[in-house]
C-alpha cells in the first residue's frame, strides 16, 4: 500500500523507489534464498513461498511454516493467494513439474491447516503452479498436467474446465451414488448439471432434520465433485447410522442414501 515492489529474485528483496534492501537467508529469518512466489495480506504481512517451507514477515519479525512444524504437506511453495477472509491458499510444487513432487492445495485459517489432493478432492493434480480468486470466492488452480480447476467453498471442486470445449456435457441432471459407502471419515459423490442451474445440496439424517449443507450457488453445465467430512453444521462429527443426501435444481430433485460407520 506505500507502493514498495515486493520482488523474489535470489532472496526478497524490496524496492522502494530509490533504495533496494534484500533480505536472505544470512540475513534474515528467511528459510531459502529461493523465492517462488508472494502475496501481502490486508495487515501488511508478507507471505513468501520458498523452496524450503512458507514464511510470513511483518516488516520485523519472521516465522517459518514447514513440514516440521506445520500442517504444511510440502516444503516447495509455489503458489499463494489470500481470500477475503483472510484465510491463505497455498499451492505445493514445482517449476519443473516433476510427479513426484507437491502435495496439493492447502488452506491455513490463521489456526487450522486443510489440505485437498487428489485422494480426497476433484484437484486433478498435486502439483499446483498458480492460485487466482475471484470477486465470488472461488479459487482457480492451475496444475502442471490436469489442467484448470476451480474449488467453490462447500466441498465442489470442479475439474476439466480446460477441457470442456472437448468434454461432452452431461444430458441430464444426476446424483452419483456416494463412493465409499459406507465410509468413516469421508465420502465422495458427484453430480451433473447440463444447462446452467442454481444447485442445493443438503444432508438431512432419518428424521428429516438439517445435518450439513455441500452445495447452494449457481453453477454451470458441467460434472462437480462433492465431499462430505462427516461433519454437521456445527463441525461436530455425525453419528453412525444412515444420511439422506437431496440435491435439487431449477428442473429437479434428487435423493441418495449414505451410511455412516464410526
Amino acid at each position: 500500500r506505500q507502493g514498495n515492489l515486493w520482488i523474489g529474485a535470489g532472496g526478497l528483496v524490496k524496492f522502494d523507489g530509490e533504495h533496494w534492501t534484500v533480505y536472505d537467508k544470512d540475513n534474515s529469518g528467511l528459510p531459502s534464498n529461493g523465492v517462488y512466489c508472494l502475496a501481502i495480506d490486508s495487515e501488511g504481512n508478507k507471505w513468501i513461498g520458498t523452496a524450503n517451507g512458507l514464511a510470513k514477515f511483518d516488516g520485523e519479525n519472521w516465522a517459518v511454516y514447514d513440514t516440521d512444524n506445520s500442517g504444511l504437506p510440502d516444503n516447495r511453495v509455489s503458489a499463494l493467494a489470500i481470500d477475503g477472509a483472510g484465510n491463505i491458499w497455498i499451492g505445493t510444487g514445482n517449476l519443473w513439474g516433476w510427479e513426484e513432487l507437491g502435495s496439493g492445495l492447502t488452506k491455513f485459517d490463521g489456526e487450522n491447516w486443510t489440505v485437498y489432493e487428489t485422494g480426497n478432492s476433484g484437484l486433478p493434480d498435486n502439483n499446483v503452479h498458480a492460485i487466482a480468486i475471484d470477486s465470488e470466492g472461488n479459487k482457480w488452480i492451475g496444475t502442471h498436467d490436469g489442467g484448470l480447476a476451480v474449488y467453490r467453498e462447500g466441498g465442489v471442486m470442479i475439474t476439466d474446465v480446460e477441457n470442456k470445449q472437448r468434454v461432452k456435457l452431461p444430458s441430464a441432471f444426476t446424483l452419483s451414488q456416494n463412493y465409499p459407502n459406507p465410509f468413516n471419515p469421508a465420502t465422495e459423490m458427484s453430480f451433473s448439471v447440463p444447462t446452467s442451474s442454481h444447485v442445493n445440496m443438503v444432508i438431512y439424517n432419518v428424521l428429516g432434520q438439517f445435518v450439513q449443507k455441500l452445495a447452494d450457488g449457481e453453477y454451470a453445465p458441467g460434472v462437480y465433485h462433492v465431499r462430505w467430512d462427516g461433519m454437521d453444521s456445527e463441525n461436530k462429527s455425525v453419528s453412525s447410522g444412515v444420511y439422506l443426501v437431496r440435491m435439487t435444481t431449477d428442473e429437479s430433485a434428487i435423493t441418495k442414501k449414505v451410511m455412516m460407520l464410526r
